[in-house]
């Protein structure tokens, strides 16, 4: 399958359903902000928007960028966000431009001194760098995936933030793992699980002639699953350049 045609997929199960994690993960990590929102946010790796809204609560204004158009055109419209493509390394913005930059569930495939280097020029000082990301924690029906020849599902490394790079000009206020349940029917749950790395490639491989969202479901409904455990993780930085 084409990366383009794959990225759309994925992206149509983006849309389709997410659950509320950027809500309940950004609530964790700023809630003693509410009363003060943050004037300019920043997203960075957005996909759909999910994650762009979700940061709306604690901003009057949010840029959301991303590197894959097909994400993008899926993104959920608001008239307070701007969406915008980037190249995973460079922030076309001016120096000291935003209160918070978050990155969720992103950082993973951007990673690099390049753009945490970019991403210090970009937020203002005592300005906020938050990444978080969540792992959801289904042994039963990833270890159903590998029995299918995938063997890529679990290389993905959840726990992500700036070490090992060089980190001048930051300081690390806090970071947490923690590991939340929440209620998901499995009509809704399928499109989770298929937009998650590699679960689509891996059913659509062993079964061409189905459709990989009808045996997800099949298998969700058959085993009653209706509860959603998840492991989320989060690092908040400052900057002090």
């Amino acid at each position: 399958m084409m990366k383009h045609e794959y990225d759309v997929i994925i992206a149509e199960h983006y849309a389709a359903y997410r659950p509320p994690l950027h809500q309940l993960i950004l609530d964790k990590c700023l809630n003693e902000y509410d009363e003060s929102k943050f004037k300019f946010g920043l997203d960075v790796g957005c996909g759909t928007g999910q994650s762009s809204i979700a940061l709306m609560d604690f901003c009057e204004k949010v840029v959301a960028i991303d590197p894959s158009p097909e994400m993008l055109v899926m993104a959920k419209s608001h008239r307070f966000i701007t969406y915008n493509t980037f190249d995973g390394k460079n922030l076309d913005f001016p120096e000291d431009q935003f209160d918070i930059v978050t990155f969720g569930g992103s950082l993973y495939y951007a990673k690099s001194q390049k753009l945490f280097d970019e991403t210090l020029r970009v937020t203002k000082r005592d300005g906020l760098v938050l990444i978080y990301d969540f792992e959801i924690v289904m042994d039963e029906i990833y270890e159903f995936m590998e029995t299918l020849g995938n063997a890529t599902l679990k290389e993905y490394d959840h726990w992500m933030d700036f070490s090992g790079l060089d980190t001048y000009g930051i300081s690390k206020l806090f970071t947490q793992k923690e590991r939340i349940k929440i209620k998901v029917a499995p009509k809704d749950m399928a499109h989770v699980l298929l937009a998650e790395h590699g679960v689509y490639h891996a059913l659509l491989s062993k079964n061409p002639d189905d459709k990989p969202y009808d045996i997800m479901h099949d298998i969700l409904n058959s085993r009653n699953y209706s509860e959603l455990p998840v492991n989320i993780f989060y690092t908040l930085y400052r900057c002090e350049k």
